[in-house]
């Protein structure tokens, strides 16, 4: 305390010598002592103890340190300056500023409590007078956010990229994105994820595990295009005019024309499984091939298709007249098609049996024809002979 008052006094001093008040160059203020401190003591304050630490320039108050630098603080550690405070940390940079400015704005880095949403407090970012749009929480986990010369790095200080998600089971126990949209009313699609690039733009999964890896583009041709690595291939391409295929790679298996072609390498199944239906009824099969025989089959063209492809059947239209089968009279479903069909090769077998079974009738007629006429025959041929007798016999005479 006495070495305080002593440089107060020297400074003083000083100040009245330069009677002009004009800025003295050289030191102002010197403090020298083994534990050299500045204590201020408020009128009526009875506690008076402050610590012994070396080195160090502080202001304790009520039993408290309420402002301490050390003599290891590094370099520019905390500069006040015509621009405002930064906070370099290291001696090579501002980690933080605070920084003057010409308007009614502020700009302040405040500790927060409780009543901010925190557990014990933390770091809050406040401008002009919003409510602290950035939040350093005081249950942050080690690690939980960097910023560096690469990007900005969750779960990591070592980003490359400009945001770089990393964790290996500290501090979090997945790496997760996730965008999340709370807002009430009735439900409205909303854009929640977008990729916006100067050409194609891309994104891909890999299983560092078995070596997959797939990529999910879009190229400069306006087709959308996932590929597997190692097929040399794209397993699914949605062509800018609407043209879908599947590989493998480079095979096409799937082809899907903008036109609604659909062109398969394999066998297209359909269910008909018995446990799936209900409300069976039987057909007359004779009846089916009438109605068959009725409606109208022609030959025909789509009107997209090529000058010279031709196809051969009946028109929705028909088919849902004579039937009234599927959804409506636009569409012919595969299965009804097999199904009259089928009903319709029924009814011909039956009526080729019932035609084999006439057959069979009239052969045994037939067969009894001849042989009728072979009794009438042999019996002609023995009145015959009997009347050759008797003409014989009568001219001998």
């Amino acid at each position: 305390m006495k070495t305080a008052t002593l440089s107060f006094l020297l400074l003083f001093c000083v100040l009245a010598a330069n009677g002009s008040g004009q800025v003295i160059n050289g030191e102002k203020l010197i403090l020298e002592s083994t534990f050299p401190y500045i204590h201020f003591i408020r009128t009526g304050e009875t506690t008076h103890f402050i610590d012994s630490l070396s080195n160090q320039l502080s202001y304790y108050l009520d039993g408290e340190y309420r402002f301490r630098v050390y003599d290891n603080a590094k370099i520019d550690a905390l500069v006040v300056d015509s621009q405002g405070i930064s906070v370099a940390g290291n001696g090579l940079g501002m980690q933080i500023a605070i920084h003057q400015v010409p308007t009614g704005q502020e700009f302040g880095i405040t500790s927060l409590s409780s009543a901010n949403g925190l557990h014990n407090g933390g770091i809050g970012f406040q401008v002009d007078s919003a409510l602290f749009p950035f939040f350093v929480f005081d249950t942050a986990n080690e690690e939980a956010l960097s910023v560096g010369g690469e990007g900005v790095g969750v779960g990591t200080y070592n980003a490359n990229a400009p945001l770089h998600v990393y964790t290996n089971g500290f501090p979090f126990s997945e790496a997760r994105v996730r965008v999340e949209n709370d807002l009430g009313g009735p439900p409205v699609q909303r854009e929640m994820f977008s990729l916006v690039n100067n050409g194609g733009s891309k994104f891909t999964f890999t299983d560092t595990n078995s070596g997959y890896r797939w990529l999910f583009a879009t190229q400069n041709n306006g087709s959308f295009v996932c590929s597997r690595s190692g097929t040399n291939g794209n397993e699914f391409v949605i062509t800018a005019d609407g043209r879908v295929t599947m590989g493998p790679g480079p095979a096409i298996n799937f082809n899907l024309a903008p036109n609604g072609n659909l062109q398969i390498a394999g066998t297209l199944t359909q269910s008909s499984d018995k446990n799936l239906k209900t409300a069976f009824a039987s057909v007359d099969p004779m009846e089916v091939l009438d109605q068959v025989a009725s409606m109208p089959i022609q030959s025909w063209q789509f009107k997209f298709d090529e000058p010279e492809l031709r196809h051969l059947g009946p028109t929705a239209q028909d088919f849902h007249a004579a039937f009234g089968l599927g959804q409506d009279d636009k569409t012919i479903a595969p299965v009804d098609g097999i199904g009259v069909s089928l009903a319709a090769i029924q009814a011909l077998n039956i009526e080729g049996i019932e035609k084999d079974k006439r057959i069979n009738e009239l052969k045994t007629d037939l067969a009894m024809c001849k042989r009728q006429l072979a009794q009438q025959q042999d019996q002609l041929k023995k009145l015959l002979s009997r009347l050759d007798n008797i003409e014989n016999m009568q001219r001998k005479k």
